[in-house]
């Protein structure tokens, strides 16, 4: 995976070993002889959650207080694919002011007979108060409110205001049904993001899209590369890249595998970027996947799986994961590639060098190959752009949650990671562009200590405060900051005769390559602000018209 979500390279002098036992199983005993010494990335995650077999059901259903959704909507449904369903579950997920996509909505409090205040939760009506919204959240909306539109349409709804059912006060965003002038319910809403998260477990609907999607999205960023005018001032070596290829990884069928066989790698001797092998994925890399996103205490019933896995955790959908993995296929390629320059560029560095270049590409470069794929659609012989409205903004949307979530320090384990000391260190990383000597804490492979979880914490924060600049400014907002910033960076991270043995070595940051000069998270606390009511009442009124 990237930040969370990519593997981390091997160092060069072991990278053939895995790659070449990923596409020959006779070669297993070449693995057993590496061991330990095989380094799979993967992010780590404060997520709780766990799979209940194939279930596509969330945990908690509706209650008899809410209308029943018709079974024409859930036929409808049934012929929608994922340009459709994904942003209209971003939409009903917020509409219960639920943030946190990989897992369901929390289940509905339990009815008290005494007072029936709790039985009446499901038939309140579902809202989302745009004025709390902060800005990638209205970005989301204005860039999807077109398909959204048409996808709630042919279901029977229309979005709409209401300033009294569900607050008195701000502007909240709702739905009523074409046929009447009710605000849809709480409990509706959960009903249509069951046939959601169902019809998204589908194969065809996500999971058969997984390799085609990554694919695309890797010629992209070689694409995006070699057009740079960095690319061809610092002498890269695009010929070599441009040969590499996506390749699935081996399926071993072992306990021992299963962490390899849901890990990303690139491997620039070989020319492949190896991605997992979705198609065989069963509940232990469900399992294995999720369990690196719970707390400690819920890691170890998550591994042991079936009823005991985490009592009271949520249960994850597969249509859920699937839309998540699908997230990783637009943007890992675009930390991975890196990965292959340095290789192909003769570049020798440790594991927080190497991390930093990949991770600070992350989003960058994904703007840049959304941009491209766009261009690409509009020609006669081209597909449609996997980027579809709102894929972007949605898969930001997770990751800021993910790192508000630490910085907000929700949980005791993001307070010990993300601890003074803990910002301290990822300031040092960030401003001197990954080459900071932190081997008295990271260790002499700078593996950040050991700790996945500050890997994935350092990587994400890094990623989101590349594209979101000093005032909360959005890099994306423009065509032309997307393409300076990506000189910037190729600028940064290999010209200047950036080659060989990179430790330690000083960067010579290209100014608008630097992030140096704000505190830790200051970034994310300005992205965070509410839009306030001017704004959410303007974008209301289109909306709802």
């Amino acid at each position: 995976r990237m930040f969370r979500r990519t593997s981390r390279p091997m160092p060069w002098s072991r990278t053939s070993v895995l790659f070449i036992m990923a596409m020959n199983v006779m070669q297993v005993a070449a693995v057993a002889a590496v061991g330990s010494a095989i380094a799979i990335a993967v992010v780590a995650r404060l997520r709780a959650g766990r799979v209940s077999g194939q279930s596509t059901t969330s945990a908690g259903g509706s209650t008899s207080s809410c209308d029943a959704v018709p079974s024409s909507i859930s036929s409808t449904i049934s012929t929608m694919g994922l340009e459709e369903l994904s942003p209209l579950l971003t939409l009903l997920d917020q509409l219960l002011g639920h943030k946190t996509p990989l897992v369901p909505p929390p289940p509905p409090p339990p009815s008290k007979a005494e007072d029936g205040e709790d039985g009446e939760e499901e038939g309140r009506a579902a809202g989302w108060d745009l004025t709390r919204a902060f800005s990638m959240e209205i970005r989301f909306l204005q860039r999807a409110s077109p398909a959204l539109k048409r996808t709630l349409h042919s279901l029977g709804y229309r979005i709409a205001t209401n300033t009294t059912a569900v607050a008195d006060r701000g502007c909240v965003l709702c739905l009523r049904r074409m046929a009447g002038d009710g605000v849809v319910s709480r409990g509706e809403v959960r009903q249509l993001i069951e046939m959601v998260e169902a019809r998204l477990g589908e194969p065809e609907v996500v999971l058969e899209k997984l390799r085609p999607t990554t694919e695309l999205v890797m010629r992209g960023c070689v694409a995006v590369v070699n057009a740079s005018a960095a690319a061809s001032e610092a002498g890269l070596d695009t010929d070599a890249v441009s040969r590499c290829h996506v390749h699935p990884g081996m399926m071993f069928g072992e306990e021992w595998s299963v962490g390899l066989e849901t890990a990303w790698q690139a491997s620039g001797a070989e020319g492949i970027l190896t991605m997992p092998n979705f198609q065989g994925w069963n509940e232990a890399h469900a399992r294995h996947k999720l369990r690196e996103f719970m707390e400690p205490a819920d890691a170890g019933a998550a591994a042991s799986g079936g009823a005991a896995a985490g009592a009271g955790a949520l249960p994850i959908p597969w249509g859920r994961l699937w839309r998540y993995q699908y997230w990783e296929c637009l943007r890992t390629p675009c930390h991975e590639v890196i990965h292959l320059i340095q290789h192909c560029q003769k570049q020798s560095m440790n594991v927080q060098i190497a991390e930093h270049d990949g991770s600070y590409s992350t989003y960058l470069l994904m703007l840049g190959v959304e941009q491209w794929a766009n261009n690409r659609a509009d020609a006669a012989d081209a597909g449609p752009s996997p980027y579809f409205p709102g894929a972007v903004e949605s898969s930001l949307m997770e990751s800021i949650e993910y790192v508000r979530h630490c910085q907000e320090g929700r949980s005791e384990e993001s307070r010990r990671l993300w601890n003074q000391e803990g910002r301290e260190l990822y300031r040092r990383w960030r401003d001197s562009f990954g080459v900071a000597d932190m081997s008295d804490v990271w260790g002499a492979q700078g593996n950040f200590g050991g700790e996945l979880k500050v890997e994935a914490l350092c990587k994400n924060m890094l990623s989101l405060e590349v594209v979101f600049r000093e005032g909360g400014h959005f890099v994306g907002d423009t065509v032309e900051g997307v393409n300076e910033s990506i000189e910037a960076m190729l600028t940064t991270m290999f010209g200047n005769g950036r080659t060989g043995e990179l430790n330690g070595v000083p960067v010579q940051i290209h100014p608008k390559a630097r992030l140096a000069g704000m505190d830790v998270g200051s970034r994310l606390d300005v992205i965070l602000e509410p839009v306030g009511e001017e704004a959410a009442g303007a974008l209301l009124l289109e909306l709802s018209g």
